[in-house]
């Protein structure tokens, strides 16, 4: 299951669709704090995240890391057209805006898809 975290809820709806017809099971989440619940009541699910990078109240990459905390061994995803200029490792980068392919990409190459 891939938790995906974008404030811009029309972006989120879009990619949750589209990762949903591609056959992954994704949780939507339009708030660092409504991922970090869903991160605590699904963490037996999760297996990666996808997270924009510039949100009010948390970063990306510090939401990233406080869900590997409650989820070891997360796949990690960072969407963004504002690179941060430090990445923590083991996240894969992709800019915004991206194609589907691209975050595909990222994802296979991350987690496999639950079909």
């Amino acid at each position: 299951m891939i938790l995906f975290v974008d404030d811009d809820r029309g972006v989120l709806e879009i990619w949750v669709m589209l990762l949903e017809e591609m056959g992954y099971q994704v949780i939507g989440c339009d708030s660092p704090e409504k991922a970090l619940s869903e991160a605590s009541s699904h963490k037996d699910r999760i297996t990666a995240i996808v997270s924009d990078y510039c949100m009010p109240n948390m970063l990306g990459t510090d939401l990233i890391q406080a869900v590997e905390e409650m989820i070891p061994n997360i796949k990690k995803v960072l969407a963004t057209g504002h690179a941060p200029t430090e990445i923590p490792m083991g996240i894969t980068l992709i800019k915004k805006p991206y194609l589907l392919n691209t975050l595909l990409s990222a994802l296979e190459k991350e987690v496999l898809p639950e079909r």
